[in-house]
């Protein structure tokens, strides 16, 4: 038997609760801020390929300007930063990219996608109404290496059976569409400097790297609504520490936060997530994993 004086059990019991209602306390955003830029590494001194794939599952799926990728956003979360070491991640066949949008005639978004994971998070393409009829060499592209797979540039130009500056406009419609994609980011470093290239030689250098292939040979058969959310719910965790409705509506994610509930119920009863109130002005409900609530206090 053990025995305890009735105050010192309460002074016990006040001390827990104050330590829990602390514990749950909601924090400033001023306070999420600081947490965010620490949870991204940013200005942290961390360098070498394993801080950078640790940067890319932080950054996956989100379309982010190319320019900016490679300028700032990556040497932000890594000092060493090289876009070698990016290459190399591409050639190790364990990142993929893909086109969401033009930025103008010499920049798009792109979003880096780890190559096993490319069903779970990328959407299968929509092809736009009109998109083929506006320009035939597109559909000769895109039906060429859906017959063929992946393939280089010289011989999708002798499949188009067109000149290398109307192919190359083609093939950029196509990435910006998210319809086709390169193995390497060669011809994304030579979008930036077509402007200045004086031949054709140069022209094709800057967009023959790699072979290129479909967005939809790299997703294979499509998820299940459920695998879907839950990696769209770790994708909330990997990239905001607090997940909240406020976070898949920034992100835009197909659904909005009530896709994900469910699956974020399920990990709190499993004990792999959290629910509070961990951000004041947030609102709704917030989960976390137990790891980001200790970086949050």
């Amino acid at each position: 038997e053990e025995l305890c004086d009735p105050e010192v059990m309460r002074r016990l019991r006040r001390r827990s609760l104050a330590h829990l209602r602390k514990e749950v306390a909601p924090v400033e955003h001023d306070v999420y801020t600081r947490f965010l830029a620490k949870w991204h590494g940013i200005d942290s001194g961390r360098k070498g390929p394993g801080r950078l794939e640790d940067a890319v599952v932080q950054l996956e799926g989100l379309a982010l300007p190319w320019s900016e990728l490679e300028s700032s956003i990556l040497p932000a979360r890594m000092s060493d930063y090289q876009p070698e070491m990016l290459d190399q991640l591409g050639m190790l066949g364990l990142i993929v990219w893909v086109g969401a949008g033009a930025l103008g005639s010499k920049n798009g978004r792109i979003a880096l996608v780890r190559r096993d994971r490319v069903h779970l998070v990328v959407e299968p393409p929509t092809i736009p109404e009109g998109f083929f009829e506006a320009d035939p060499i597109r559909k000769a592209l895109h039906d060429h290496l859906q017959q063929r797979g992946a393939c280089f540039l010289v011989e999708l130009q002798r499949a188009a059976g067109a000149p290398l500056a109307e192919v190359n406009a083609a093939l950029w419609d196509l990435v910006w569409a998210g319809l086709i994609t390169n193995d390497t980011f060669l011809p994304l470093r030579g979008l930036t400097s077509r402007a200045r290239q004086g031949s054709s030689r140069r022209a094709r250098a800057s967009l023959g790297g790699g072979r290129w292939s479909l967005v939809t040979d790299l997703i294979g058969e499509p998820p299940t609504p459920t695998e879907r959310a839950h990696a769209q719910a770790l994708q909330l965790f990997d990239r905001w520490g607090v997940a909240s409705s406020a976070a898949a509506h920034a992100e835009g994610m197909p659904g909005g936060f009530s896709g994900v509930y469910p699956i974020f119920r399920a990990m709190e009863e499993g004990g792999k997530a959290r629910r509070g109130w961990f951000v004041d002005g947030l609102g709704g409900a917030q989960f976390a994993q137990p790891g980001a609530v200790d970086q949050l206090r």
